[in-house]
């Protein structure tokens, strides 16, 4: 039998994958001849069909739809036509309500047409009406139902379809109900919003991922919108790139509200979008929330909205204040302050300490740092009480008037001989700490205080400052006390040091005490007794002793333009003592008793020799070095390794050049019993004709080399130049001299105590990473810092040092340290195995390590977890949390239940676990083609 052929387009929903949409028109012809078959009754899809004459005899013959067919959707076209016989013949607009046959055809082929069709009539079952019956129909129809044609000439009527079944009825309705089902959820849109941590600390960016899928095609041709409402009060950061499929959000002129409008149909979109809101600028009281949400619409239909997402601040007061010597006023002749024309006076921030009489000038400051995360405000126009306290051995004289024009003259309040100065400030508004970069409060105190002609040299002078204040979560925050220390140096001018008549002698001070400070006096040795977690203060002294005469030594002097031809310091160090901290203060000249301005200033490089090697380092650790303040030792000089000697070679020594130096040194991990330090000069001039070499130690100044002014050696050689009177004549058996000189060079010692069993050892970690934009880790190439230390509330130190670290599975170690293992482990992480070069470390000593690392930027995940184990031989070990629970650590001791060392017999560990967010590369996914493309033609047969 013949079929006509059953044209359908459909469309996959990316939303309901279950469900066809049919869009496509079914057009079928019934052809004369047409044969009847066996198959089931709904297969043949025609209930009537019609042949419509007009004066050209152009037929139009239509066909009613059985329910598994469906109607083409307005506005599209079909693939194919037919002719009146059936047969396709091109493209036809569906939306076209006549149609011209390419050629008329004749009465003869109309009637064969028509006896074909009577003919099948009897054998098909669908077809009810014959074309007479047909054509009575539309004679019925009144001229407003019969649709124009292309041809003025042509009227074409349509008949009605003839009656249905039951059964077709039934079917229909199914038909159209499911058509008006897939009609209605024609689009589908998925949101999903989450806050990327539920509580951040005032300062730290507040991020939200909204994730957005939109699947379906709007047969409506609503205007889709994506609506978001937006924190209050916050803004979004800079750098965000805000379009979602090309499309720029518009900002509600209130600044809370982002609207994508989609103006045409959007299908097949996936995306993901960060939002990244900045709390920096806030003043954020603590507990304040931050809310989104975010609604998607098609038309004035909302098919999505999301719940409300809530970011909680946290803040709390971090202020302190700071404390600072930074310089000395400049003076007359008579010992009073410079002054210029307009009377300000001149600071000479090159010196670091002062002498009796010497006006010291000190500048405070309120600290507030904005960066600190988590930092509260101050409340707007409340007072912040400002207080600094000098000690005794000190009288104000001045508050500087830049201070005086800001905040006024502070309260003046005098007891025991020391003096304390109060200011009273009204705290910066909210509008103005908003506008501060670095600190929330800005400007400096400076006051000048002048050391009393009674204070002795080498006086240890301390002052403290600090402040109370109140802070926008209203609480009063007290500081912690700041403090700037400093010893009086020597009055040359007044020879405060012991000296041999007019010459100026080499002197060791060492520790008063474990608190940093030294002897009173030169030759003191007062030998302290101090636990392990001790800071020890030495002092080196050097001067030119018998070098000190005028230079040239005369008009026709043959030995050049200075009197000293080398000068060479070595400091020597106790095995059991790690130094920390050096400073280098202004250097001194003495001629024939009498301190003169230098020449020019002294140059020196600085050398250091380790306890297990013969020969100080070719490399100088610093070089070119006439003055230096108080510097961390440990980023020029291995302690692990232990320092045997520093030396300090002058490149440039004027005459009678005096230098001192300051040392600031520990006790090494488990050492207990004596350290001893002292030094050597090695000092060679010209003394009258000859010329000299000299070795000043604590064992005497001998002489190394002597030659007289006819280059020959002199029987100087191998004695002691403080062993010779006024004359030069050797006499061994008078040692006043030599005794009074030699006991200035001797070894100073301090006592290392070992404390009680129960007094506690408290070790510390912490991980981060060095690249980091607003607060998240960049991916890429980056580097992970682990530090390990015993921290400062320890008293005792501890031993067998080792730690791990536990990369999660995006976290790749691409470095190659020597004392770093990487193995991979089971579960995608990596395990970094660290032996320590230093594994017994002492109170306030640290194991720091860069570690590269590569973060994958493809990972999509928003945080990532590294954890930092550590172990240690003593098992009173602890945390800082248990010595102070007030602490911020992450620090916690947990029971060793991984077994991260493959020790059984360890039971403990140090666990630093630290949650990063970071930053990853979003990519944005959209399925946009034009709509004919998305179709799907089906014939079936």
């Amino acid at each position: 039998m013949k079929q006509g052929n059953i044209l359908k387009y459909a469309l996959v929903s990316g939303a309901v994958l279950s469900s066809l949409l049919i869009t496509g028109a079914v057009q079928a012809q019934a052809t004369t001849g047409q044969e009847a078959t066996n198959n089931d009754a709904s297969s043949s899809s025609l209930t009537g069909s019609t042949s419509v004459t007009s004066g050209k005899n152009v037929t139009l013959q239509s066909s009613s739809v059985s329910n598994e067919s469906n109607v083409y959707t307005s506005g599209e076209n079909s693939d194919q036509n037919t002719d009146s016989t059936g047969n396709a013949t091109g493209d036809t607009n569906a939306d076209s309500t006549s149609t011209e046959s390419s050629a008329p055809e004749s009465e003869q082929n109309n009637e064969s047409a028509t006896k074909e069709s009577n003919s099948d009539s009897a054998e098909t079952s669908s077809v009810t009406n014959t074309t007479s019956n047909s054509n009575a129909d539309a004679t019925d129809r009144t001229p407003s139902d019969v649709p124009a044609t292309n041809s003025a000439e042509q009227v074409v009527q349509v008949a009605q379809p003839a009656t249905l079944s039951a059964n077709t009825m039934s079917r229909m309705s199914v038909f159209k109900e499911a058509k008006a089902n897939i009609a209605a959820t024609v689009v589908t849109a998925k949101l999903d919003l989450s806050a990327e941590k539920a509580t951040i600390q005032a300062g730290e960016t507040a991020t939200f991922n909204l994730k957005l899928s939109v699947s379906g095609i709007n047969q409506t041709m609503n205007e889709q919108r994506l609506v978001i409402d937006l924190p209050v009060g916050f803004k979004l950061t800079d750098d965000q790139d805000l379009t979602i499929d090309g499309v720029t959000p518009t900002l509600s002129t209130d600044g809370t509200q982002l609207t994508y409008a989609f103006m045409t149909p959007i299908n097949g979109l996936s995306i993901s979008k960060r939002y990244v809101f900045n709390t920096s600028n806030y003043g954020a009281v603590n507990g304040t929330t931050m809310s989104m949400a975010a609604q998607y619409f098609d038309g004035d239909t909302q098919l999505q909205a999301t719940d409300e997402q809530v970011v909680t601040i946290t803040s709390k007061a971090v202020y302190g204040v700071t404390d600072r010597m930074v310089g000395v006023l400049v003076l007359n002749d008579d010992g009073t302050p410079k002054l210029d024309a307009d009377g300000n006076a001149t600071v000479n921030s090159t010196q670091l300490t002062g002498i009796a009489g010497d006006y010291l000038v000190y500048q405070l400051g309120i600290s507030a740092p904005k960066s600190t995360l988590g930092q509260a405000y101050f409340a707007p126009g409340s007072i912040i009480k400002l207080i600094f306290l000098a000690p005794a051995g000190m009288t104000y004289w001045k508050t500087d008037n830049t201070t005086l024009a800001k905040y006024g003259e502070p309260t003046i309040q005098t007891s025991n001989g020391q003096t304390m100065l109060t200011w009273n400030i009204p705290a910066p508004s909210l509008a103005e700490q908003q506008a501060a970069k670095d600190n929330l409060f800005s400007g400096y105190f400076d006051v000048v205080f002048q050391i009393n002609a009674s204070t002795p040299a080498l006086t240890t002078l301390t002052t403290q400052a600090q402040i109370v204040a109140n802070s926008i979560n209203q609480n009063q925050v007290t500081s912690q006390i700041a403090t700037s220390k400093i010893q009086t140096a020597f009055d040359f001018r007044h020879q405060t040091i012991p000296t041999e008549g007019n010459d100026y002698m080499n002197y060791n001070w060492g520790p008063k005490d474990g608190n940093g400070n030294a002897s009173d006096h030169a030759g003191d040795h007062d030998d302290p007794q101090v636990y392990p977690n001790a800071t020890l203060r030495f002092i080196m002294m050097t001067g030119p002793d018998a070098f000190n005469y005028s230079d040239p030594i005369g008009q026709n002097s043959p030995y050049g333009d200075y009197s000293i031809t080398k000068y060479i310091a070595t400091y020597n160090v106790d095995p059991h003592l790690n130094v920390d901290q050096m400073m280098i203060y202004t250097p001194a000249s003495e001629v024939n008793g009498t301190v003169v301005p230098l020449a020019e200033n002294p140059v020196c490089d600085i050398y250091v020799r380790y306890q297990d090697e013969s020969d100080f380092e070719a490399t100088p650790i610093l070089t070119d070095i006439t003055t230096l303040g108080w510097t961390d030792m440990s980023q020029y000089v291995d302690n692990a390794r232990g320092v045997a000697q520093l030396e300090f070679v002058y490149k440039v020594h004027p005459q009678g050049l005096i230098t001192y130096t300051y040392f600031n040194m520990s006790p090494k991990a488990g050492y207990y019993g004596t350290v001893s330090n002292d030094f050597t000069l090695r000092i060679a001039g010209f003394d009258a004709d000859d010329w000299e070499e000299v070795l000043i130690s604590k064992d005497g100044a001998i002489v190394q080399y002597s030659i007289n002014v006819n280059h020959q050696r002199t029987d100087r050689i191998g004695t002691d130049i403080h062993l010779y009177d006024e004359i030069g004549k050797y006499v061994p058996d008078d040692t006043t001299l030599k005794t009074l000189v030699d006991q200035y060079m001797q070894p100073q010692t301090a006592e290392i105590i070992k404390p009680a069993e129960n007094t506690p050892r408290v070790i510390n970690e912490s991980t981060g990473f060095v690249n980091q934009t607003n607060g998240l880790v960049t991916p890429g190439d980056n580097v992970l810092q682990v530090m390990v230390e015993n921290n400062q509330a320890s008293v005792q130190s501890f031993s067998r040092l080792k730690s791990y670290v536990i990369l999660p599975k995006n976290v790749t170690y691409t470095g190659n340290d020597a004392n770093v293992t990487a193995e991979k482990l089971a579960d995608g992480t990596t395990k970094l195995t660290i032996d320590w070069a230093a594994t017994a470390l002492a109170p306030n000593q640290q194991n720091r390590l860069n570690l590269s690392v590569t973060i994958d930027a493809k990972a999509r995940v928003n945080s990532m977890n590294v954890t930092l184990y550590s172990t240690v031989a003593e098992k009173d070990t602890v945390v800082p949390g248990v010595i102070d629970p007030d602490l911020q650590t992450d620090v916690q001791m947990v029971d060793d239940t991984a077994d991260i060392d493959g020790n059984p017999d360890t039971t403990t560990v140090f666990q630093n676990t630290k949650l990063t967010s970071w930053t990853w590369r979003h990519t944005k996914f959209i399925l946009r083609r034009p709509l004919r493309t998305l179709l799907t033609k089906l014939v079936l047969k």
